[in-house]
């Protein structure tokens, strides 16, 4: 599932290599990756394409979040 691998991939290399500056509540870092994860549209997966976005199954949307989680 190409969705699903991509929030994977994001977590592997933006978010967990990084832990010890989300625990030092590093702000910019987060700013900068959700604007990362919404640009590659792992917000909008289930938004229906007529409003932007990819208009995927709940289904996806929530392996896509738990994986994002």
């Amino acid at each position: 599932m190409m969705m699903f691998d991509a929030a994977d991939e994001f977590m592997r290399k933006e978010v967990t290599p990084h832990h010890a500056r989300y625990e030092k509540k590093d702000y910019k870092l987060v700013e900068d990756n959700m604007r990362k994860a919404g640009e590659m549209g792992l917000f909008s997966v289930t938004v229906p394409e007529e409003y932007g976005g990819m208009g995927m199954p709940f289904s996806v949307g929530m392996l896509v979040t738990d994986k994002l989680s």
